[in-house]
């Protein structure tokens, strides 16, 4: 995942992000912030969500559609 044009300050808190392994780590770390900085996360959280369903509705990647397969018998 790429996501250009951010400030340091943004890199920071997206590594924060990353480091969460749950959602409850997520909301916890939200908790902590003040509101500028809540806003500024809650945004780069979005750009994170946005691009991964983009790059899931890639027509060329079909491993969620393999997966579902799968998950119902299906051998591919």
């Amino acid at each position: 995942m790429k996501i250009y044009d951010l400030t340091e300050e943004q890199c920071d808190m997206l590594d924060r992000l990353w480091a969460c392994d749950t959602v409850e780590e997520i909301y916890d770390m939200f908790q902590t912030l003040d509101a500028d900085k809540f806003n500024m996360a809650l945004t780069l959280h979005q750009m994170m969500l946005d691009e991964i369903v983009e790059k899931d509705n890639d027509p060329n990647n079909t491993v969620v559609a393999r997966n579902m397969l799968a998950g119902i018998g299906v051998k591919c």
